[in-house]
């Protein structure tokens, strides 16, 4: 019984130290992880607002009037709708029998 006695002291103090450490490296690794998690959360922050961004600039851009504004820099000019071709001649031909 002495020597079961003795055998504890020694094992349960070291048994003591290495769960303190391995807690200690485990709480380290979460706090490192939580780190990367915050990191990945503020670009994807940043990402989103960017994606809102070029949304609103999408949207402008495809506008009737932006469109109307970009044919009048490149010289095009509207028409009207309806176009009418009078010719004297006829259009078609078709044979008789």
């Amino acid at each position: 019984m002495n020597k079961i006695i003795k055998i504890l002291q020694y094992i349960l103090p070291i048994s003591l130290f290495l769960l303190v450490v391995t807690q200690l490296i485990i709480a380290n690794q979460m706090a490192g992880s939580s780190n990367e998690i915050g990191n990945i959360e503020s670009q994807i922050d940043k990402i989103t607002n960017e994606n809102q961004i070029l949304s609103q600039q999408l949207a402008q851009a495809k506008s009737l009037t932006m469109i109307q504004d970009k044919a009048k820099e490149f010289g095009l000019t509207s028409i009207p709708s309806t176009i009418t071709v009078i010719v004297d001649e006829a259009v078609a031909w078709r044979p008789t029998k």
